[in-house]
């Protein structure tokens, strides 16, 4: 009966570790994804550092180049903005994947935990049944020997 009920766990434990490892690879792409924005965060930081300083020749520059530099400046803080926000979006995203990863996890710990101890239990059955067996044949050897 035992091996009946281990038979249909091992069928959801096959499935629960399926979507566990679903929830890993998922894991590990969004966790690239967070780490691509974050790069792409920081270039953009550099990228605007390297431009915050005009050019040496800023003096010949006129009231034009200075309107073009400072609306490029301005582009660029948008990016970087919008870039952080979805370097944080991509965060928090992360850290709800590995939630749900964490969860699914715990659950197939229970699982193993339910399947090791119905191993048990069987195991327990399988002595005691065999003990069961040893003593009746001892008895049936000593009656045997009293007769």
């Amino acid at each position: 009966m035992s091996s009946n009920r281990r038979k249909k766990l091992a069928a959801v434990r096959r499935y629960a570790s399926r979507l566990e490892d679903n929830a890993a690879a998922h894991l590990a792409t969004v966790a690239n994804d967070v780490q691509a924005a974050k790069q792409l965060l920081q270039e953009l930081i550099e990228y605007r550092k390297e431009y915050l300083t005009p050019p040496a020749t800023r003096e010949q520059w006129q009231a034009q180049h200075w309107e073009d530099y400072y609306g490029f400046l301005r582009r660029l803080d948008r990016a970087v903005d919008a870039q952080r926000e979805i370097a944080e979006q991509h965060g928090l995203r992360l850290r709800s994947v590995r939630e749900e990863w964490q969860r699914l996890r715990t659950r197939n710990e229970s699982l193993d935990h339910m399947d090791q101890q119905l191993l048990n239990t069987e195991q327990q059955r399988s002595e005691l049944i065999a003990q069961k067996e040893a003593d009746a044949w001892a008895l049936m050897a000593r009656i045997r020997q009293a007769q």
